[in-house]
């Protein structure tokens, strides 16, 4: 739901209207991401806190229990992609990801290869290593 208003810090009646009768989203994603690019992903989750939990457990069994997963989420048929990069230049090898949150498929990826390109040191080496949607239109290759 977007509100295409000046930002006030008020809302309109029309506003709190349309946010009474909102509702919350059933289905939830998650990506949880380390900088050198271990991952876990969850989707048709029921809640944001199951979406959560399930990926951090999925990218701490991949990175270490020692490991920062970084959790990002999304609801109904938003998509999530995340980007990551591995560049070596002399001696120094540099990790990096960046995640993106976008209504489509398709905008998710560009965002985040746009995000992980951009990044000081990634040399333009980006790529996309996960993508999910909430509702599993990821699976079908839709990109809505």
């Amino acid at each position: 739901m977007l509100f295409r208003s000046p930002k006030t810090g008020n809302l309109t009646e029309e506003q709190l209207e349309r946010l009474r009768n909102a509702r919350p989203p059933s289905t939830w994603a998650a990506v949880a991401y380390t900088a050198r690019g271990a991952n876990g992903t969850s989707f048709n989750a029921p809640s944001r806190a199951a979406a959560e939990q399930e990926a951090i457990d999925k990218c701490l069994r991949l990175a270490g229990r020692r490991a920062e997963c970084k959790p990002i989420t999304g609801s109904g048929a938003t998509c999530i992609t995340m980007a990551s990069y591995t560049n070596r230049r002399g001696t120094t090898t540099y990790f990096g990801s960046h995640v993106a949150l976008r209504r489509t498929l398709a905008e998710s990826i560009s965002e985040a290869l746009r995000l992980c390109n951009d990044a000081q040191n990634s040399g333009g080496k980006c790529a996309a290593k996960v993508t999910v949607c909430a509702d599993g239109s990821h699976r079908s290759g839709s990109g809505r």
